[in-house]
């Protein structure tokens, strides 16, 4: 495990502070360089508070087991909080897994936090948010109004050239359940068996898998095909697509959440 200590010079009031869990995916470490970098002063304006304090922990997941451990400094808003998964991992054997952050920041400003992905031989690039897990209460009615253990991607487009798979994390420390379904442009649908995750784990795996033939079904349908993600309790889903020749990345986006009115 590696680890740094977070570094004083600001002063730190923890009664004004909150913290917030978030997850995201990391993509194979022999095959992208991952960083992340947050500038927190995107949101310290009205009406949010005009000033506060940032400082975040991140934690590395290979399968189900912490292989490392990094602290930023903590800044105003002026600053950055940053890493770079190379420090983290760049020592151990290739492997994709989860990030899990945990986010100390002062009460009442949102975060919107991001990863940047770089393919090391060709220099391609992609970013993806990291998805809050617990502790987001700036917003109660957003969470209210909003299935959050039902989320979709409407508008699949199956192609020869992509392939198109489906990212699914497990932050929590209990077993997790979960289905997958396609939803077809005459409302017919296919369902998967009944899924688990590990507690601290991930699972990515082409659609194809899961449901044969789904590409020339969906053309029929001129892309007017969603995918529909149901889980026990709030979950964390990405569509991925990568191209079939090069293996490299297209396209990482978080699944929806069902709103209800």
């Amino acid at each position: 495990m590696i680890a740094a200590a977070p570094t004083a010079g600001l002063k730190y009031e923890p009664d004004s502070m909150s913290k917030l869990l978030i997850a995201g995916w990391l993509p194979p470490t022999d095959e992208y360089q991952t960083t992340l970098t947050h500038f927190p002063g995107n949101n310290v304006h009205p009406p949010y508070p005009t000033h506060g304090y940032f400082f975040a922990t991140m934690s590395v997941y290979r399968e189900d087991k912490l292989v490392a451990q990094l602290h930023s400094p903590g800044c105003d808003e002026t600053g950055s909080v940053r890493f770079d998964l190379d420090v983290a991992v760049g020592l151990l054997p290739p492997f994709s897994g989860m990030m899990l952050v945990e986010y100390h920041h002062t009460k009442g400003i949102p975060l919107e936090v991001y990863t940047a992905h770089v393919h090391r031989k060709t220099g391609s690039y992609f970013a993806c948010n990291i998805t809050p897990v617990v502790g987001s209460d700036i917003y109660p009615n957003f969470r209210a109004t909003h299935m959050e253990n039902v989320l979709f991607m409407p508008g699949l487009a199956f192609r020869p050239e992509i392939e198109t798979s489906i990212v699914l994390l497990n932050p929590f420390k209990v077993k997790f359940s979960y289905q997958l379904h396609l939803i077809f442009g005459d409302a017919t649908q296919q369902q998967s068996e009944a899924l688990e995750l590990k507690p601290m784990s991930l699972r990515c795996y082409p659609l194809e898998t899961i449901f044969p033939r789904c590409s020339e079904k969906s053309a029929r349908f001129e892309g007017r095909t969603s995918l529909c993600v149901t889980s026990q309790y709030k979950q964390i889903s990405y569509l991925m697509q990568r191209d079939r020749e090069t293996g490299i990345v297209t396209t990482l986006d978080h699944l929806h959440a069902y709103v209800l009115h």
